[in-house]
């Protein structure tokens, strides 16, 4: 027999996502901003090097640059779904980002990152929007899921 649980399957919530910025502006706005503490999905492409000193890269979406900080807690996975250091992700690749939005605008604290490679790969993978041309940032819900007993 199945019944409801609470789990922890990120749901994505029904929205136009490409305008989702963490400067937004206040409640005029028909989008929301990114609230500290908020999951977020992030497909794009990587706009500035990984920098080991403040384990921070940028991903660049509709020119608003994003910050992503890798913690020891990150899970960072390369195309053949082995772990990867972040050293080698590079301007230009793609990526695939669940993560939380820190303090700072714009900060994104990755929980999992995986690489899609160039652009032409990553248009051929699950998550590519082609709507959404330049990459996305993406609200996640927490939703009930079945769970057998």
């Amino acid at each position: 027999m199945k019944r409801l649980g609470i789990g922890f399957l990120p749901t994505l919530l029904l929205m136009v996502v490409g305008n989702v910025r963490a400067d937004a502006p206040g409640p005029a706005s028909a989008t929301p901003a990114l609230s500290q503490g908020m999951r977020v999905v992030v497909v794009g492409p990587i706009s500035q090097r990984f920098d080991p000193t403040t384990r921070t890269f940028v991903v660049t979406i509709r020119q608003a640059p994003y910050t992503f900080r890798t913690t020891a807690d990150s899970q960072l996975i390369g195309m053949d779904g082995q772990p990867i250091a972040a050293e080698v992700l590079c301007p230009g690749q793609w990526v695939h980002v669940d993560g939380t939005v820190a303090a700072a605008p714009a900060t994104i604290h990755i929980i999992r990152l995986q690489l899609l490679g160039t652009a032409d790969q990553a248009r051929q993978s699950a998550v590519y929007m082609p709507r959404h041309p330049d990459g996305y940032v993406m609200p996640v819900a927490m939703a009930p899921v079945a769970e057998e007993v």
